[in-house]
């Protein structure tokens, strides 16, 4: 017995989708893209669904068809082949269908084992792009050509964020929002700023050093905005939250902290650093809205 021609070209259609379904979910996770747990429930219940469909509609047909048979050519029924201690041999159908229950169950585990795998690999080397530093990677704008008279954003990196990576970021910003957007030299960061109990910058001091400099700064006006930016992690002491992002003080000063921006779950470096120059720079641009544009908070 074997399937009709239609039935076989449908499930060879079914589990060819099937196949493309898993394959794609390892390539996207092996080059880094996010990809939620959840996705891998669509192929593998299509995989037993398929399964279970020819399986269950044989036997089922193959229980009806069977007195019919015996019937027509006058047989009889055989019973399954009995052992020496008294158990059916494994041509038994109970046999046949444990054997099967286990390969299904055998390729639900390798799968959720190469899933688990990826993701605590993936988390791994998410592990040491915090630990060893992350450069985002930013399109390349060159420098405005012409000298305004006036600076309308000051991007003041704190000690220990690149240099070239803040003068990048003001080069985007300024042909973007066109508007004049400068770089200082490094911001120290006095004693006092951070939690060694948690590793983390107090969010509501960081604003501090900023306005300690900008007095004596030049080229400003009263709507002159300062955007710090912090190579690290930052936390609220005034709430519970875990981290915050940003902080936004008065005087027009606010502090972007970008040690929650490198992306988790990938294993490629350049398409980490993609995704955290992206979100570095949405960060910056929402902070320059609020404090040069004066547009409300969403």
């Amino acid at each position: 017995m074997r399937l009709h021609r239609f039935v076989a070209a449908f499930m060879l259609f079914w589990f060819g989708g099937v196949s493309v379904g898993l394959v794609s979910f390892s390539v996207a996770a092996l080059r880094g893209q996010m990809v939620p747990l959840q996705a891998l429930l669509i192929p593998l219940g299509m995989l037993l669904f398929g399964i279970l469909l020819t399986t269950c509609s044989f036997w089922w047909e193959a229980k009806k068809a069977k007195p019919f048979l015996i019937e027509l050519f006058k047989g009889i029924e055989q019973q399954p082949a009995i052992n020496s201690r008294g158990v059916e041999n494994r041509n038994s159908k109970i046999a046949v269908f444990g054997r099967n229950i286990l390969a299904i169950l055998l390729c639900v585990v390798a799968v959720i084992f190469v899933n688990v795998s990826i993701r605590y690999g993936t988390d791994y080397i998410y592990s040491r792009f915090r630990a060893t530093g992350l450069t985002p990677n930013l399109p390349y704008v060159g420098e405005r050509v012409g000298k305004a008279a006036l600076v309308d954003v000051y991007l003041m990196p704190f000690e220990g964020f690149p240099d070239a990576t803040a003068g990048q970021i003001a080069n985007i910003l300024s042909k973007e929002l066109n508007i004049n957007i400068k770089t200082t030299p490094g911001v120290a960061i006095p004693p006092g700023k951070f939690d060694e109990k948690r590793k983390q910058y107090i969010g509501e001091l960081m604003g501090d050093p900023i306005a300690q400099i900008i007095v004596r700064m030049d080229g400003t006006s009263s709507k002159t905005a300062y955007i710090g930016l912090l190579n690290a992690d930052m936390y609220p002491s005034d709430s519970n939250w875990n981290y915050m992002f940003s902080k936004h003080f008065a005087r027009r000063i606010s502090v972007v902290a970008a040690g929650r921006l490198i992306p988790s779950g990938f294993i490629s470096r350049e398409e980490a650093a993609k995704l955290y120059g992206t979100r570095l720079l949405k960060l910056v641009k929402r902070a320059i809205g609020q404090q040069y544009f004066d547009m409300p908070r969403s």
